[in-house]
């Protein structure tokens, strides 16, 4: 095989398709149109001269390997497994997506520090791989949207977006070597999985809030989106660095990370009497609490009341507005930090850049890489939820989530306060507001602040803002809530207890 020479930059991906071969990183990637006899024959002897290719040889190095097939197979069989665990490899992911994972065993001992992602084409889920098309047989192409995702996020794609984007968080962590906590210590790396998580404690979710289309209304319905609004959550969250602890009944103290379980009853009551009509929206309609029964041993018995856990960016957004619950219980630290800040930043600047000075699409496809970039973000911290990953923090999905929600109130609240106008709908990070003109008004955005166009009519990217992204007339926004309204199934009513 092509061997690079020694002023080169290593390689970061290889990728192997009918007749093609390609390797490269950020800076080139050089297409080969021949192929030695019988390469993808010998499993072992492929992962070593691709470890080799792409000098895989310290811990922490890790690259990419792209194939068609391997024995002849177009899947992962027990039997090619077996072959890679004779020669000294052994599989540590099972993506159930056409990759996995490689390392090598170093004096008798599997070395994860040093990994190799091989994807298997023809069994790549292409609804779960945005990044390139998996029928491609451009090996050129294929290995400059690995080699741009990698320049992008520091880390190698494997799998899916989500996997890649967890993987990233560590990595990134592992670079920086420690963090600073809010009390200015350093904490070193946070804990990345937490099972005992209780599954009582949750957030507040995403936003789904609507009202009725009044009478004789404006004639326009327009739609602003918050740009990157999870990518925003995630810097500014200031996260707990270990396991919560069961703190019980406190004072609330917004320094610390967690969950506060409330007396909903008298939250949600406050803050109807502070917000005092029905057409400003309340991050306590879409939350379901959970029953307290006059007998906690009898599910049966009578319920007395309601009871909620926040989060703490919740509670502190409540605060704000002058609503104090009762805290019947907590689970809470002290030591925090913002610890998804580096990988946050990085994705930022990367989407920036892709988005706002798109490269030549000979170079890299830039729709499919920010997509890819933008699937990252959302998709990690839906996975923060899920265990069997490499991080594990419901605690943290949970608090970015409200993070981004309540920073989305702040600005709806204030532009209640300054143009007297209230959404028509929030739905998760998108918020419609009526309009007298296909255009938000200058005062909305204001209010809002929302960004621009510039002179070219572009809008910047900037993560955590608000843009305006579309308008329907009135008439045809109602025809679409419509539509969608008969078209859902009905679901059974949900009871927060259960």
């Amino acid at each position: 095989m092509p061997k690079q020479s020694g002023d080169r930059r290593p390689a970061t991906a290889i990728v192997i398709t009918n007749g093609q071969y390609a390797m490269g990183n950020a800076v080139d990637v050089e297409v080969f149109h021949s192929l030695p006899q019988n390469v993808l024959g010998d499993i072992g002897w492929l992962l070593d001269r691709m470890s080799e290719t792409l000098k895989l040889r310290e811990d922490g190095d890790e690259g990419t390997l792209i194939i068609p097939e391997i024995h002849g197979e177009l899947l992962w069989t027990a039997e090619v497994l077996k072959l890679a665990d004779e020669a000294g490899w052994q599989s540590t992911y099972d993506g159930q997506s056409g990759w996995r994972t490689f390392n090598p065993l170093k004096a008798g001992k599997l070395n994860r520090d040093v990994a190799l992602h091989v994807g298997l084409l023809p069994s790549i889920d292409q609804s779960k791989n945005p990044l390139f098309d998996v029928r491609d047989t451009d090996a050129g192409r294929i290995c400059r949207a690995l080699t741009a995702y990698q320049a992008a996020t520091d880390t190698p794609y494997r799998a899916t977006p989500g996997v890649s984007g967890c993987a990233s968080i560590r990595r990134r962590a592992a670079a920086a070597a420690t963090f600073r906590g809010s009390q200015g210590r350093s904490t070193g790396q946070p804990y990345w999985l937490w099972d005992a998580h209780p599954g009582h404690m949750r957030g507040l979710g995403e936003a789904t809030w609507s009202r009725p289309v009044p009478d004789d209304p404006p004639p326009y319905v327009v739609q602003l989106d918050v740009r990157g609004q999870y990518l925003a959550g995630a810097s500014a969250a200031e996260l707990a660095w270990s396991p919560l602890d069961h703190a019980g009944p406190q004072g609330f103290d917004p320094t610390m990370a967690g969950y506060w379980l409330v007396d909903f009853d008298a939250a949600h009551a406050a803050l109807s009497r502070l917000i005092g009509h029905r057409d400003h929206p309340s991050i306590l309609s879409w939350v379901t609490p959970y029953d307290v029964r006059e007998d906690p041993r009898d599910p049966k018995s009578r319920v007395v009341g309601h009871v909620l856990p926040l989060t703490t960016p919740a509670m502190t957004y409540l605060w704000s507005l002058g609503v104090r619950p009762d805290i019947v219980d907590s689970w809470t630290l002290g030591a925090t930090g913002r610890y998804l800040r580096p990988w946050a930043e990085r994705l930022r600047d990367a989407l920036a850049s892709y988005t706002d000075n798109p490269p030549p699409p000979a170079r890299v496809d830039a729709g499919r890489l920010t997509a890819t970039l933008k699937a990252t973000y959302a998709e990690t911290v839906g996975m923060m939820a899920r265990p069997g990953g490499t991080v594990y923090r419901p605690d943290w999905r949970d608090t970015v989530i409200d993070v981004s929600t309540c920073n989305l109130w702040r600005k709806i609240d204030k532009a209640e306060a300054v143009t007297g106008q209230s959404p028509l709908r929030v739905f998760h990070d998108a918020v419609f507001y009526l309009s007298d003109t296909p255009e938000p008004s200058p005062e909305l955005l204001d209010a809002l602040d929302a960004t621009r166009p510039d002179a070219s009519g572009h809008i910047p990217y900037k993560v955590g803002k608000l843009r305006h992204v579309g308008t329907k007339t009135t008439a045809e926004y109602t025809a679409a809530r419509t539509r969608r309204r008969n078209q859902r199934p009905a679901r059974p009513a949900r009871k927060g207890n259960q």
